[in-house]
């Protein structure tokens, strides 16, 4: 008699990939790519019961709880940074891995960014003198362009780098020369 299920199958599944169909893809391809089988019930592909093991440029290998014809492909369900899609514990995702732009290459909005958006645009601070200008084009709150550093003028002034920042503080004057209001030191 057979048995009507095989409890703790796992079987092992080496799947070869076409280098040209691999070729130029997008980093996040590989952190997505998954083994799948046909599902009749739904139409579909199911990624269910199989998780990848190792992936390179010609070869996926695959762990799987099931008996089934497999294929390779993207699994819209897992998370993968540079995909520009913001999903899991990611903070922003502008569909790379360049540092210093606002959206590090692990996902999370760098030190004194602002970002929005899916991809995200990031406005970066500015130095000290210079303010953030053109991030919010049309008033709404989100972040449509990058910007640009601009010159603070007449009296006003920004004192260091911090967060984003779209203005330069007013100067008032004081016995020892200048002081940005809140602030306790003079320049």
């Amino acid at each position: 008699t057979a048995p009507s299920s095989l409890t703790g199958l796992r079987v092992r599944v080496v799947l070869a990939l076409d280098p040209a169909k691999v070729a130029g893809r997008p980093g996040w391809w590989a952190e997505k790519a998954n083994c799948f089988t046909y599902a009749p019930a739904s139409g579909g592909m199911s990624f269910s019961g199989c998780a990848r093991e190792a992936i390179n440029a010609s070869h996926i290998t695959c762990v799987c709880e099931h008996l089934s014809a497999f294929s390779a492909g993207v699994d819209p369900t897992t998370t993968a940074c540079s995909d520009g899609e913001i999903s899991g514990d990611e903070e922003c995702d502008d569909e790379g891995t360049t540092p210093l732009d606002g959206c590090s290459a692990n996902c999370s909005v760098e030190a004194g960014a602002f970002c929005t958006g899916a991809p995200s645009t990031c406005c970066l601070p500015c130095p000290a003198g210079k303010y953030r200008s053109g991030c919010d084009v049309d008033g709404d709150g989100l972040i449509q362009a990058t910007g640009e550093c601009v010159d603070c003028e007449g009296t006003t002034f920004k004192e260091e780098v911090a967060s984003f920042d779209t203005e330069c503080a007013a100067l008032e004057t004081c016995p020892l020369g200048n002081y940005r209001a809140g602030y306790n030191r003079s320049y």
